[in-house]
């Protein structure tokens, strides 16, 4: 699901198709992943689903990749959430921090406060979300009132691949990036635990590249 201005799409669709590239007749979303539909921009994706797909036939190029497993679960949240009460422009979380520069800032911040773990070490924790109940090793820092971010690091498309699947993960690229990350990372929640699944060069540019304010 992207979510972006209508200026913007349509600007960017007439381009591509002065530039002779076309636009794709079906999958229009193959045509946003690409570089010169993307100029550096990202999509953020909310964990509060609001959308979602309801049939396994024409959902992908490959007759339902992927359906029984990630798709067909999705469920509309069904809670009201209070938007207006928790998107304050001093928190990380509001509007204004989606800015780029604020978020790579607080991205590198979790992916240097992280703990490196193995798939092995992960997989032992119950699976769910942050709320699911207990976890069977470790500390549980969400009785300290913080969340505790765990990383396993990736060398390359196919070591990420392996990775994916152990952990259940989407195991595909799309454009030379993994689908659902950010700037090569992962991220999923491991009973208590927040875990992201990060490449060698991400965490090169969290841990030792401090002039470089922005991950690429």
């Amino acid at each position: 699901m992207f979510l972006c201005k209508a200026r913007v799409f349509y600007a960017d669709r007439f381009e591509q198709v002065l530039a002779g590239d076309g636009w794709p007749l079906a999958f229009w979303d193959e045509g946003m992943r690409t570089d010169r539909m993307r100029k550096g921009r990202a999509c953020l994706a909310p964990e509060v689903n609001r959308a979602y797909t309801f049939g396994k036939a024409g959902n992908s190029q490959t007759g339902g990749q992927f359906w029984k497993q990630f798709l067909q679960p999705i469920r509309l949240n069904g809670e009201a959430v209070p938007w207006t009460d928790r998107l304050k422009d001093d928190e990380i979380g509001s509007v204004a921090g989606l800015g780029r520069e604020t978020y790579d800032r607080e991205l590198r911040a979790v992916l240097k406060r992280s703990s490196d773990q193995s798939v092995d070490q992960v997989l032992r924790l119950e699976s769910g979300g942050p709320n699911s109940g207990s976890i069977s090793s470790g500390d549980d820092s969400s009785e300290k009132g913080g969340v505790e971010d765990w990383r396993i690091v990736y060398t390359s498309e196919q070591d990420y691949l392996a990775k994916a699947r152990r952990l259940g993960l989407m195991h595909e690229f799309k454009e030379g990036r993994p689908r659902g990350s950010y700037c090569g990372v992962t991220t999923f929640w491991r009973g208590a635990r927040r875990v992201h699944l990060v490449s060698t060069k991400t965490m090169a540019w969290a841990q030792q590249n401090p002039e470089q304010a922005f991950c690429s």
